[in-house]
Parts: C-alpha cells; structure tokens; sequence
C-alpha cells in the first residue's frame, strides 16, 4: 500500500503558529491575569490593515479575493477560543511569553566549561553573565535570513499545490499575522521579544501570502 507523505508546506500552522505564538506558550506555564479587552469584546480581532495586509488597487485581479475570508474568520476565532480555554489569553502570561522567546532567540545555551564556571560564580555568590548569539540587530539579520530561506522553499512549491491546498496555507498565513500582531500589542515589555523581530516576521508573512494570492488568482480563484 502506497504511504502518503504529508506536504510540509501544509505543516505551516504547526510551524509558522509554533514560531509565532506556541514556540511561546511552551516555554512557561499558564498563569491567572486580566484576559485581554480584544477577547472579551467577542470580536474578530482585527482588520486586515491591522495585520498589515495590503487593499488592492480596485481594478487589480487580487481585488477579487477577499482579504480575510470567512473561513479565516472562523479560524481566528477558534484559534483564541483555544487559547482562552488552555489559559493563554491572559496579559501575564502572553508578557511572560515574549520574555521566554527572547531569550530563546538571544542567549545562547551554555558550553559544559561555561556551565561549570557559572555554578562556580554562583557558589561564591557571584554573577555569571549570558552568553548571546551576539547584538540584537545581528539576531535579526541572521532570523531575516533564515526566514526568507524558508519561505523561498515554500514559494517555489505553490505551483505544486491544489486550489484547497493553497487556501489552507493562506489560512495558516492569516493566523499567523493575528498572532504577530497579538504579541504586539500585548506582550510588548522591555525584556521580551524585541517589535522589530516581530515587524519583521510580519512583513515576511504578508508577502508569501501575497504570493498564494497571485497563485490562486493564476488558478482562476475568486472566492474563497
């Protein structure tokens, strides 16, 4: 019998989601806090400008996809309707959150010899300072390029997709700018994952979903 092998590209909410909001959520426990306004008010969250996607011109052919479909919609909701019941909504625990993944984009693991001197310094009351991947603009560069690496794989595979297929992703796409643009405006803290890394993954999201959108019109797509 003939294995189906899964399309990575179709992975995107357990990889783009995962980077953007579960790669958070895993790094600490749940606390108890004030939910966000946004949640209880038992809206869609946000508009499309607000995620940073674009209005066609009116005579462009993209002009005919709507810019967040219904069933992206749906999924949005669901998305926060999980979180709310996981007890991830909260303003703490999205705070926290952003802590947890800067330091997991900043610092760097410690080296067995760098582990021993720092047990050391500890044990003499000291302080041991974190090692980084180096200056926060360095990070960037090197999470700029990673994520165009990664999404130029993705680009060169949606002529491969079918018209279901591709909707999924732009689905997945959509979510993914909810959260970025949720992570803004709740976890932003001093210590927590810098608005630039996030601006930047926002960008890079809107434009390889603009590129399933040209997929989808190339397919003779107008609805979704």
């Amino acid at each position: 019998m003939k294995t189906q092998k899964s399309n990575p590209v179709l992975n995107l909410k357990n990889v783009v989601l995962l980077l953007f909001i579960v790669f958070f959520i895993n790094c600490i426990e749940s606390n108890s806090g004030k939910v966000p306004p946004l949640i209880t008010a038992n809206v869609t969250p946000y508009t499309p400008g607000d995620l940073g996607i674009p209005t066609p011109p009116a005579d462009s052919p993209l002009a005919t996809l709507p810019a967040i479909s219904n069933n992206e919609r749906a999924a949005i909701e669901e998305t926060f309707q999980m979180m709310a019941e996981n007890g991830q909504l909260d303003q703490k625990f999205v705070k926290e959150s952003s802590v947890a993944s800067r330091n997991l984009l900043m610092n760097r693991p410690l080296t067995d010899a760098e582990l021993e001197a720092r047990v050391e310094a500890e044990l003499k009351g000291q302080s041991y300072p974190v090692p980084t991947y180096g200056s926060e603009q360095a990070v960037l560069q090197k999470e700029s390029e990673a994520a165009d690496a990664f999404y130029g794989r993705i680009a060169s595979d949606l002529p491969t997709l079918t018209v279901p297929e591709l909707v999924k992703v732009r689905e997945n796409f959509t979510l993914s700018l909810v959260m970025i643009r949720f992570m803004i405006d709740y976890g932003t803290t001093d210590n927590g994952i810098p608005t630039s890394f996030l601006i930047m993954a926002r960008e890079k999201a809107v434009a390889i979903r603009q590129k399933v959108n040209e997929e989808l019109i190339k397919r003779g797509v107008t609805t979704l």
